[in-house]
């Protein structure tokens, strides 16, 4: 069911702009920005490219920013890969104003500020799901479903996504150097681990089962980064991202085991990439198009 969709999409000098006009679209070819409602009653900026060889067929790619908050670069980065495969690139906006912080972006808004609990219906990653049925609706695709790429604090945002958000309508995704992780421990409080947040057996099934792909550059060993979460429990998982990457990794696969679930996910570790979105994206875009 398609949602209620806030779009404003104006040429100006060849560019498309956004403001607080309502349109549906179709989406024009090439890069611009346009307007979703991506939370009840919040509209939400995306930064898209649609190719001219787009088909309604074709791939799209979800592409979550880091801590920047810089969503027009992501897609900028993405776009020579989408005019050479045909794919939709659409990268939302969590601007810094209504999505504050780590707790509202990277930890998808599961905790109000205070701690409390916030109703599913408010998280953040709804979102995603939301700018899916926009995309279908501007475009006329006839895809069932969605790919995700994230890099960092977009990595956050996939990864638990993908852990706490069972019905998602998802191809497959990649997150990549991350600098922290939830785990899959209920030994662990929230939002290191599972303990204090209702999670089922049935939903970690259907987490493990996704087809996810763990990347992670050899060379991402800065255990200084300026934007490196280093709290106690952060650097329990490891001294810097490529050491928390592998651990969350055969930490997720040994949860798997022990509950007798299927584990579908993959690892893939990029020779001497650093902390470099750049390094990994020829990669990340071969292992979303051409693995199943």
């Amino acid at each position: 069911m398609i949602r209620s969709l806030v779009v404003s999409l104006i040429l100006l000098s060849g560019c498309v702009t956004v403001t607080d006009k309502v349109s549906e679209g179709p989406l024009p070819a090439g890069s611009g920005i346009a307007a979703f409602e991506g939370l009840p009653g919040t509209v939400m900026r995306v930064h898209y490219h649609r190719p001219d060889n787009y088909r309604p067929d074709a791939p799209i790619l979800m592409v979550l920013h880091g801590v920047k908050r810089n969503a027009d670069w992501y897609r900028d980065v993405w776009r020579d890969l989408s005019d050479r495969h045909g794919f939709l690139v659409l990268a939302p906006e969590f601007d810094r104003d209504r999505f504050p912080g780590g707790r509202s972006y990277n930890r998808g808004n599961m905790r109000a500020k205070g701690g409390a609990p916030v109703p599913q219906q408010e998280w953040s990653f709804n979102a995603v799901e939301a700018l899916f049925d926009a995309a279908r609706a501007w475009t006329g695709s006839t895809r069932q479903g969605y790919l995700m790429f994230g890099h960092s604090a977009g990595a956050q945002f996939v990864h638990r996504m993908i852990t706490f958000m069972p019905e998602l309508r998802l191809e497959g995704a990649v997150a990549a150097n991350a600098g922290w992780y939830t785990m899959p421990d209920k030994q662990q409080a929230y939002p290191y681990g599972l303990d204090g947040v209702r999670i089922t057996v049935a939903q970690l099934r259907v987490a493990f089962g996704r087809n996810l792909t763990v990347m992670l550059g050899d060379a991402d060993t800065d255990s200084n980064h300026r934007h490196l979460h280093n709290t106690p429990a952060a650097k329990r998982q490891g001294p810097h991202r490529y050491a928390r990457g592998l651990s969350y990794f055969d930490r997720a696969q040994a949860a798997a085991a022990v509950i007798g679930v299927p584990f579908a996910w993959r690892l893939e570790i990029i020779p001497d990439a650093g902390h470099s979105t750049k390094a990994i994206r020829a990669d990340a875009a071969e292992i979303l198009l051409h693995r199943p």
